[in-house]
């Protein structure tokens, strides 16, 4: 049965949720990957230092800092670990170039939305 969370999600995904794509991975060390995304929901977006995204996955969501983002591009890149056998380690494995994602945010610490989505 899937999870509340998840249907939800699929309910307002695609009012709330930036539709992007992994544009470059690189591997920085062991069990650390750099994903490079891109979009034009990200195109014109504002960020701020210390800003959060959240990646949707079939598990729920999982938070990220990006370290560099371009609002006329509409590209970010953040650094990603995989430990062990979690959702979102077993995503930041298996992520290929190409493959599409949904993330809400950039966003700052509001603790109101980050409480409905996890």
């Amino acid at each position: 049965m899937a999870s509340m969370k998840k249907i939800v999600g699929e309910a307002v995904g695609k009012w709330l949720f930036r539709k992007l794509t992994i544009e470059a991975i690189d591997e920085v060390a062991p069990r650390f990957r750099r994903l490079s995304v891109i979009g034009d929901d990200l195109a014109g977006a504002r960020f701020s230092a210390g800003d959060k995204v959240q990646v949707v996955l079939d598990a729920g969501f999982r938070t990220y800092t990006p370290f560099a983002f371009d609002a006329r591009r509409g590209s970010m890149a953040f650094l990603v670990y995989s430990h062990g056998e979690t959702p979102g380690s077993i995503w930041a494995r298996d992520a290929r170039v190409g493959d599409s994602l949904r993330v809400f945010g950039p966003r700052t610490g509001s603790r109101i939305m980050q409480t409905f989505l996890t």
